[in-house]
């Protein structure tokens, strides 16, 4: 059974309900970089997309969301953007100062032997608007090489699945790891605007957002935070 969160019509609903969920019912974990308490096989849906912030001063974010998303856009990997916005980039894996695993130039960002696969998503979705195929890969084979150092590891999010039932742009986020304090507001709100992207250069309405992670946590350093949030 999927765990708890279900249907949410904000994200402050979305928030709520995985952070007591993870509160009342959370394993105790040793991970890699700390203990977590931990839920697993997440899954929430956010019906309106565009409701992607918090009414809290505390998971508002504003400043921080949007620098990441226009690091996504740009196409840099460079830490030296980001690092004013989000100091925990700076531990994450780099080479050259450039952060290996940042999604803008996944996303947006093209090669010799073929188009960016956001473009490659619009073309998909244009030219069969109810494509099964419309799938935007985060995560790699390579990334997954083992790492002993505490804070190197695999892009978190596996990939992206973009597709169009009932004449709405629906989009499925697949996870394999997510911080619910830290990542989950970014996360949420980064991958529904880029899915309004979407919708407006395919000319289709949002439908829903859909968030799935195989491990949903919060770092034990954190609960006294949430516990203020709840």
């Amino acid at each position: 059974m999927l765990n708890k969160p279900s249907h949410f019509h904000s994200l402050d609903d979305l928030l709520f309900a995985t952070y007591k969920t993870i509160i009342d019912e959370g394993k105790l974990i040793k991970s890699k970089r700390d203990e977590i308490l931990e839920i697993t096989q997440f899954a929430a849906t956010l019906l309106n997309p565009r409701a992607r912030t918090s009414m809290s001063l505390d998971r508002k974010l504003v400043k921080s969301k949007f620098a990441e998303f226009a690091w996504y856009l740009s196409q840099d990997s460079e830490v030296k953007y980001i690092e004013p916005y989000i100091e925990a980039y700076n531990r994450e894996e780099q080479e050259n100062k450039r952060i290996l695993g940042a999604y803008g130039p996944k996303i947006f960002g093209s090669n010799e032997d073929q188009k960016p696969q956001f473009e490659r998503i619009i073309e998909q979705i244009t030219r069969r608007k109810n494509t099964k195929q419309a799938y935007l890969v985060i995560s790699e084979s390579k990334d997954y090489r083992y790492r002993s150092e505490q804070f190197k590891s695999p892009p978190c999010t596996i990939g992206l699945h973009f597709y169009v039932r009932d004449d709405k742009l629906n989009l499925t986020v697949h996870m394999r790891s997510n911080d619910a304090y830290l990542g989950l507001p970014h996360d949420l709100f980064c991958f529904t605007m880029l899915q309004e992207l979407v919708s407006c250069r395919t000319e289709i309405p949002l439908g829903n957002y859909t968030h799935y992670a195989t491990s949903m946590h919060v770092y034990i350093e954190h609960i006294n935070r949430i516990e203020q949030y709840l």
